[in-house]
């Protein structure tokens, strides 16, 4: 059985900054992420190609690269805006699950350890005894709750690296590299393709693209600019902290990169938590109030320029719903603040508190399978008359569909699982790291995306996770290797 053993941090590395380099990788590594990429992007085109290609990487990279593996597993089973999840007769997080619980088994845990797979299987009995509580079937439910239970790939990567030095610095790297490769793609889909070609799996304002190689929806230089959603530049959440802690500093050039695809996603939820997720784990006052001056700054000019070229970013809207909630006078004012956001909130949660069950939620109800009558409504807040009748679940903010599952409970027993992994990991170096995608992944959760209860947001803070017990360990990370690591 591989051994983790997990050291107590010295305050004298856990916040520790130090000049910062500026980031760069060999061009091999650049090469090699770029051609997985394409791999990947031709595999979600159904490109016959695509399929031989990405196993060959995938078994290359075990072999000589983990970082490298494990990036690329938690790349294809969360998605990440390359393929849509029914694109396939099985779920590649549903395998990654599977193989998680085993690798439990494989692991010879110390107390850190212990504490974290005790507290993951308490969530999990506590997720189970309120599904228990729904009268839909555990099977139907299932379905759903298994995005919740995603919290185990954490135990993944230690099994990978078992037996293997681990450097949190390379890490930080290699995902980058991804995240900034990934970044070109949407700049290339929206620019020039303007179209769903490199990250086919992109929604089309809701639906699946439905791009494929035989049939790809694209209009080169057509100057239609669409909006790509965030889901593929969600890895940049793994770099707040390398760029805040001056671990590395980005150049002009990469800056602009990052930059023009974030605004190509017009998404003002996943750009507020990028940027309050970095000003929190600054955590200096001047460098606060700094960054908060600029903000504003910069979206007054936002606010300015998309009003400018007609509401295409995105920003006016936003700032205008605002002005509207304060301003609504009934039901139907407050359906349409957040895109229709709240459309989809009020009559669910209506149901929900007339069958007394705002403490426990209706279960995991499916939004295809659940057949049961009385969770089955007809939202007269929908303006499309054709989706008004529908399953008293599935809304975009994560919070909300939460309390929907399990009850405002259910949601207090979720933040205290997180928290409760957070002062687990506290002692340790670098656990800042898990605070910091925990932070963002939550407020992207508010606007529909990512959340604790998303498979790929989930995820995303397992990998956090992993990342912070691995760069702690003490046979194969020795002191020496942890105080050059960053």
């Amino acid at each position: 059985m591989s051994t983790v053993s997990i050291q107590p941090s010295e305050s004298t590395y856990t916040n520790k900054r130090i000049d910062s380099e500026k980031f760069s990788l060999p061009m091999r590594d650049w090469l090699y992420s770029l051609g997985f990429l394409l791999s990947y992007s031709l595999f979600s085109l159904h490109f016959p190609l695509g399929y031989l290609l990405v196993p060959v990487f995938l078994i290359n990279s075990f072999v000589k690269n983990r970082y490298d593996f494990v990036i690329q597993v938690f790349l294809i089973c969360g998605r990440f805006g390359f393929y849509d999840a029914n694109s396939y007769p099985f779920k590649f997080d549903d395998i990654l699950l599977i193989v998680s619980i085993l690798c439990i088994f494989l692991l010879r845990k110390d107390s850190v350890l212990k504490k974290s797979f005790w507290l993951v299987l308490l969530y999990i009995v506590i997720l189970v005894g309120f599904a228990m509580l729904s009268e839909e079937s555990l099977a139907i439910q299932f379905r759903m709750m298994r995005r919740y239970i995603a919290i185990v790939s954490l135990f993944f990567p230690l099994v990978c690296f078992a037996n293997k030095v681990f450097d949190i610095r390379t890490f930080y790297k290699r995902i980058t590299g991804y995240a900034l490769i990934i970044c070109l793609f949407y700049i290339v889909d929206c620019a020039i393709f303007n179209g769903w070609v490199l990250l086919p799996g992109l929604p089309i304002y809701g639906p699946p693209s439905g791009s494929v190689y035989d049939h790809l929806i694209c209009y080169p230089f057509s100057m239609i600019f669409p909006r790509k959603y965030p889901y593929g530049v969600y890895l940049l959440t793994f770099m707040i902290i390398p760029i805040a802690r001056r671990y590395f500093r980005l150049t002009i050039c990469q800056w602009v990169i990052i930059l023009l695809a974030v605004l190509s996603t017009r998404t003002m939820s996943f750009m507020g938590g990028l940027i309050i997720t970095y000003v929190i784990m600054i955590g200096q006052g001047k460098q606060i109030l700094k960054y908060g001056v600029f903000a504003i700054i910069f979206i007054s000019a936002l606010y300015l320029v998309d009003g400018a070229a007609g509401g295409k970013l995105r920003v006016q809207s936003t700032v205008n719903q605002f002005i509207a909630l304060n301003e609504a006078r009934d039901e139907e004012d407050l359906s349409e603040f957040g895109t229709g956001r709240m459309a989809q909130i009020i009559p669910k949660m209506d149901v929900l508190i007339e069958d007394g069950r705002l403490m426990t939620g209706f279960g995991f109800l499916h939004p295809e399978l659940t057949t049961i009558s009385k969770y089955v409504i007809y939202n007269p807040l929908y303006i499309d008359t054709s989706k008004a009748e529908e399953v008293v679940t599935g809304v975009e903010v994560t919070q909300v569909q939460t309390v929907l599952d399990i009850g405002l409970l259910g949601l207090l027993i979720q933040t205290a699982f997180y928290i409760g992994l957070y002062f687990i990991i506290r002692p340790l170096r670098y656990s800042e790291y898990y605070l910091s995608v925990l932070i963002a992944v939550s407020i992207f959760g508010i606007g529909g995306f990512a959340g604790l209860c998303q498979s790929d947001g989930v995820m995303m803070v397992a990998l956090s996770y992993s990342v912070v017990l691995l760069s702690n360990r003490k046979k194969y990370n020795t002191d020496e290797k942890q105080k050059t690591a960053l």
